[in-house]
């Protein structure tokens, strides 16, 4: 009988060291992939303020379009990128509310290409995961509301520009 036992005890050890491994591999991939998105947020939310930091030269005595486009693309790129992780639920709304500063002067700078560059359309294609974050945090009151004050001094008068010839074209064709 002592025969017997001794195998079968073996093998019972055995399935367990193995659960046990599985078990632990198991929590440590999972470990590993939190710690992989946190270090990608920890380089978006880097990326972010570098992009920020170009603010600056977003003042200037003569509005550059070409740059305040770029200004405007960087940023939304970015925010687009930190939504898709959220969308796919692969970080949770703990982390994404770091970001929430970020994405309310993200909607703002959605109005400027919207209204300024006429681009809504292709905006919305080019960002979806950051349009999508944006108006449902909007929607339920999240994020607080930026002005267009708020924009970079050159992307200010671009967009004050452009609504001040439309108000004239509207205001000749009303006189007409």
């Amino acid at each position: 009988m002592a025969d017997f036992e001794l195998p079968v005890l073996f093998e019972i050890i055995t399935a367990i060291g193995v659960i046990y491994a599985i078990l632990r591999g198991i929590q440590s991939d999972s470990k590993d992939r939190g710690q992989k998105f946190s270090e990608m947020l920890e380089r978006y939310d880097s990326e972010l303020q570098k992009v920020m930091d170009r603010e600056d030269k977003l003042k200037t005595e003569k509005p550059d379009e070409e740059r305040c486009e770029r200004f405007a693309t960087d940023y939304l790129n970015i925010l687009d990128r930190v939504s898709y992780l959220r969308q796919l639920n692969k970080i949770d709304d703990d982390l994404i509310f770091y970001f929430d500063n970020y994405f309310a002067y993200g909607k703002i700078i959605l109005k400027w290409k919207y209204d300024y560059l006429q681009e809504e359309h292709l905006t919305r294609e080019r960002y979806p995961n950051a349009v999508w974050w944006i108006e449902s945090s909007f929607n339920k009151n999240r994020l607080k509301e930026y002005q267009m004050s708020s924009l970079p001094i050159d992307m200010k008068i671009l967009y004050n520009q452009k609504v001040s010839t439309e108000k004239q074209i509207i205001t000749k064709k009303e006189n007409k």
